[in-house]
């Protein structure tokens, strides 16, 4: 019989503070913070609390199913661990362990092109049954118990892809192409084009905490990308031709890339592409246009420009009569109540990244596993109270704006 501890700890403790004891202050803020003033950061962590249920009483309950697609991903339930960069920011164990974790629970891990570990390192570690034995291990008797659970559960379901990969492009585009092909050689089976970062937001606490990226990051990439022969566009020195001042600079985002950058990259790497950074719907269609299998409705989590809509309220109030399942949305999304809210107002998945970090920091994988275990159980439980079957079931019929503060 687990322990009353152990049940839902990792869920409603509080990650961030946690996080924020365990960290150095510069690598905290860098995750926690946002765009200038930072009130659409603030208003994202609480714009899902402003929506309320309507709980439905079915004639007859069914089993309830929390299965859900992507894209042309099959996912077993209708989450995955969003984009972050630089990982090792975080914890020692890095982008592989994070991603052991989320493969553990059967969550799609999104790696960051602005990864710290090797694209193919974080494959194998995901993948490695030795590794996920010994983490399964870690976990308290309540969360194996409900991991077994959901194994059993996810038999009846596809096997659902485990890895997706974030792309920018980079000033030095061929870096890009490189990356992306990389990670189609290691198994990722999605690709998630960011759009929404022509220039960095300005990020001034940072700034003021003077953030730096993890030393040596950029001539680490290039080395290892020469080292692994990916030199069509490498001389002997391992230089990039005509990359602007330096290694650092041609990692920067391309300022001129738009939402006709996505048939760029399907022609260069063959994986279907999902357009990252959307808040209007009609980039949607223009986006579908150019060849991209769907979008996350993003807003860079309060991190590009300030007092821009956030996702909750754009997909309540100014999306509707699309195809949920080329829709996905990330933003200020914590546990399971705010996944389902998403799912009634018309998505088809959600992407969890800042408490997803917090419990990495907090716990390493076995907390990060826990997390995503917890917010999984919370799905169901929402649902079943909510009287519908499965995700295809949920509209707003189920949600409202709450009508008293």
């Amino acid at each position: 019989m687990p322990m009353a501890n152990e049940l839902f700890n990792w869920l409603y403790r509080d990650l961030e503070d946690q996080a924020s004891a365990i960290l150095e202050p510069a690598s905290f803020n860098y995750y926690r913070s946002g765009a200038t003033k930072e009130r659409t950061l603030a208003r994202s962590r609480d714009s899902w609390a402003k929506y309320d249920f309507i709980p439905r009483i079915p004639v007859e309950r069914k089993m309830v199913s929390s299965r859900s697609q992507f894209c042309t991903v099959d996912l077993a339930a209708p989450i995955y661990v969003a984009p972050m960069a630089f990982q090792s920011l975080l914890n020692s164990g890095a982008e592989s362990k994070f991603a052991l974790a989320a493969n553990l629970v059967n969550v799609p891990y999104c790696l960051s092109s602005r990864t710290t570990t090797p694209i193919n390192e974080v494959a194998e570690v995901a993948a490695d049954p030795v590794e996920q034995k010994r983490l399964f291990g870690q976990l308290s008797g309540f969360h194996k118990y409900m991991l077994e659970h959901f194994w059993e559960k996810d038999k009846a379901s596809p096997n659902s892809s485990k890895l997706f990969f974030q792309v920018y492009f980079m000033a030095e585009q061929e870096v890009t192409f490189q990356l992306a092909q990389e990670a189609k050689s290691s198994g990722f089976s999605l690709l998630f084009l960011t759009v929404d970062t022509p220039v960095l937001g300005m990020r001034l606490s940072d700034l003021k905490m003077g953030f730096v990226p993890p030393e040596g990051y950029a001539d680490k990439l290039y080395d290892r990308l020469v080292a692994q022969g990916r030199q069509s566009s490498f001389n002997s020195s391992g230089e990039v031709p005509f990359q602007p001042k330096s290694r650092d600079n041609a990692l920067n985002q391309d300022p001129a890339i738009g939402l006709g950058a996505t048939k760029l990259l399907k022609d260069r790497v063959d994986l279907p592409v999902a357009t990252k950074g959307v808040i209007s719907q009609a980039d949607l269609a223009i986006a579908i246009a150019h060849g991209a299998e769907g979008v996350v409705v993003s807003n860079h989590g309060g991190r590009q420009l300030d007092d821009t809509i956030v996702t909750a309220n754009t997909l309540w109030g100014l999306w509707d009569n699309f195809d949920p399942f080329r829709v996905s949305v990330d933003g200020g999304i914590s546990n399971g109540a705010d996944v389902v809210k998403a799912l009634c107002m018309g998505a088809g998945s959600v992407g969890i990244g800042r408490n997803a970090a917090w419990a990495f920091a907090s716990g390493g994988a076995p907390g990060v596993a826990a997390y995503l275990i917890e917010v999984r159980i919370e799905i169901e439980y929402a649902m079943t109270l909510l009287g519908a079957g499965s995700v295809s079931e949920l509209d707003r019929s189920y949600i409202t704006p709450r009508m008293m503060p």
